[in-house]
């Protein structure tokens, strides 16, 4: 069942246009994850989403209600089911437990009620140990702790949290991620998060939207978007590094081969010959071996000797940029780096399956 949708949404702040909508649906207990560079519109979607932002045209239906236009207690009603989570939220100058307790003193609650609900909060949120502290005292990831259990203490039926992990160090941001996701989970809850990381888009949501200028380019499963981009934009963001245009030279049996710069690869697909494609490829799919295993048999349907242009040690992954003839860029272990003697200048081997290729269509 649809708890949340946009048709039509558009906004524009003078001539420029912020967000161009043509619909989004988030479903009763969807974690939805929105993704995009910065700039390209997530947090104007988030505030028109939560009703504190109109939009310039369209329409925004909660539950099956209209609700954009909504005035009053009508509109009150609408947002007392929602809360908002944003990236650097406001304190007030007391203990943890009444800042997470501030939300629910206008909520027709007992005050047995208004205490069991936000001292669950802060279990579920891991402050048990910091509910007499003074918020002035926490940490960056701690405050945002906070921050999530005021929201969650409300107990609403739709959360927003805009790049609520932006501020805080990898530790703290893994930490905070497994809270908030095993909460929502826990509940049950429906929840529209705003990032511009993917890994964390993936980690966190059933669904990930990527947005670019204002548009929903592509949206689908974690494992769709990251591995099945829909074009070289998404492509681009999931971290796909390598990236070539090509013409399909033959197409037989489901395998096509491409023309690349002077090579060929070959690949899944059904397209005709003559046709321009883009070509796919993630840096962890393509292995690199002595040259000289190449002329062993094996299942790779690309192999080519290629020399290696630079190498770039990047901790326990080493990138490794090579030429074969097209220009590709291959992860390996450090140490597997290290054991093949992989130097600028060295000649290699260089494989990968046909499966592997990832096939789009043409135009950068």
């Amino acid at each position: 069942m649809e708890m949340l949708k946009a048709v039509s949404i558009k906004k524009e702040y003078g001539e420029r246009f912020a967000l161009d909508i043509e619909h989004l649906a988030i479903s009763e207990g969807e974690i939805l994850t929105c993704v995009g560079p910065n700039g390209s519109g997530k947090s104007t979607l988030i505030r028109i989403l939560s009703l504190l932002e109109q939009p310039s045209a369209g329409r925004l239906f909660f539950r099956g209600r209209e609700v954009q236009n909504l005035k009053g207690r009508r509109r009150l009603e609408v947002l007392r089911q929602m809360s908002v989570i944003f990236q650097d939220p406001i304190f007030f100058g007391r203990s943890v437990y009444d800042n997470v307790a501030v939300g629910l003193t206008f909520r027709r609650l007992s005050r047995a009620q208004k205490d069991q609900r936000v001292r669950q909060a802060i279990k579920e949120a891991g402050l048990e140990h910091l509910e007499r502290a003074d918020v002035s005292t926490l940490s960056g990831g701690e405050a945002q702790k906070v921050a999530f259990a005021r929201a969650h203490a409300l107990n609403t039926d739709l959360i927003f949290l805009d790049e609520p992990f932006a501020n805080l160090d990898i530790e703290a941001r893994r930490s905070y991620q497994a809270i908030v996701k095993n909460a929502l989970k826990g509940r049950g809850k429906t929840a529209v998060f705003v990032t511009h990381d993917i890994s964390e888009a993936a980690y966190l949501g059933d669904r990930v939207a990527v947005i670019n200028e204002g548009s929903i380019v592509q949206a689908g499963a974690p494992s769709e978007v990251l591995f099945k981009p829909a074009n070289a934009v998404v492509a681009r963001f999931t971290g796909m590094e390598n990236l070539l245009d090509g013409v399909v030279s033959s197409s037989s049996v489901g395998i096509l081969t491409v023309r690349v710069d002077g090579g060929t690869i070959q690949a899944v697909g059904e397209e005709k010959a003559g046709t321009r494609l883009i070509l796919g490829l993630r840096a962890e799919d393509i292995g690199l071996v002595p040259k000289d295993q190449l002329r062993l048999p094996s299942s790779f349907r690309n192999s080519y000797e290629a020399i290696v242009e630079r190498v770039e040690p990047a901790g326990a992954v080493t990138r490794v940029f090579v030429k074969c003839p097209f220009s590709l860029v291959s992860y390996v272990t450090s140490r597997s780096a290290v054991e093949m003697g992989i130097v600028p200048g060295e000649r290699i081997g260089v494989r990968f399956k046909a499966t592997s290729v990832h096939v789009m269509g043409s135009g950068f």
